[in-house]
């Protein structure tokens, strides 16, 4: 696919955390497959290795159970990309985000890995996620940082109310030709600078925030659930259209005083 906007790069980007996820009918055999995984993406710049294990709900005969999912990860060196395997997703994460084009062809890498070796059956879902931490300078307004469609009721007077602060929190859903998009604006003074059920595991973070600070994350979220055959090149195109509307949406959710203060700069599409 063809870029419709030019790269956008930020010198002082907000971006905290994206993340591409590929989910597919599972394979209970996933383990056995794990070393020959790791052989491959230890020689494509993931050399670190860990395990760990997520708890997923299941369905029991008579109650909701929460079951334990292993899961495997492969990190580069400096612990800010990492891969998840499970038996039914892969997931690529990274807070040093650079473009799109260099973040699809990292995920495309791994799609073919786990294609050649596991050969899942179905794709059932591809989504694209990005976090942004919104932090504007003392004294400045938030207002000046977000567009005003993502303001919500910050006209709200606290003393009117009689509480000593707001915080706000509320989500936009929208159907695309490709998916479902949700855009979600949340506030936090609790230092947590992402949602709460994100869990970037095997991540090094770097990030200085005090617990009085108000913490705003503008969430963008496109995902498309299908059922596809594991061909890669439909993958990436997916990939490539879910990325098409996370970017005009973050285009249009800051502001142009926002891009300036975060030292934007357009690359020539070549």
């Amino acid at each position: 696919m063809n870029r419709t906007l030019p790269p956008l790069k930020l010198e002082k980007s907000p971006l905290v955390l994206a993340l591409a996820q590929i989910r597919f009918s599972a394979v209970l055999k996933m383990e056995k497959f794990i070393p020959d995984l790791q052989e491959i993406l230890r020689h494509k710049g993931f050399p670190k290795f860990f395990e760990t294990q997520s708890q997923e709900f299941q369905q029991g005969p008579q109650k909701i159970e929460l079951i334990p999912t292993p899961r495997w990860g492969f990190a580069d060196k400096t612990l800010q990309h990492v891969v998840l395997i499970a038996p039914n997703f892969i997931t690529l994460q990274t807070n040093n985000y650079d473009v799109f084009e260099k973040f699809v062809d990292t995920l495309q890498i791994i799609f073919r890995a786990v294609n050649e070796v596991v050969a899942p059956a179905l794709v059932e879902r591809i989504g694209l996620r990005y976090i942004d931490l919104i932090r504007p300078q003392a004294e400045e307004p938030l207002t000046k940082y977000l567009s005003e469609g993502l303001h919500g009721l910050h006209g709200l007077n606290a003393a009117k109310l009689e509480v000593q602060s707001l915080q706000h929190r509320f989500e936009t859903i929208g159907k695309t030709d490709n998916g479902i998009l949700v855009i979600r604006l949340s506030q936090n003074k609790e230092a947590k600078f992402l949602p709460p059920e994100l869990d970037p595991v095997g991540l090094k973070f770097d990030l200085d925030i005090s617990r009085n600070e108000l913490v705003t994350l503008l969430d963008i979220d496109h995902f498309s659930i299908t059922q596809l055959d594991m061909d890669e090149q439909v993958v990436v195109d997916t990939m490539w259209n879910l990325h098409d509307h996370c970017d005009r949406v973050f285009r249009e959710a800051v502001t142009p005083y926002a891009l300036q203060k975060w030292g934007s700069k357009d690359i020539p599409m070549s």
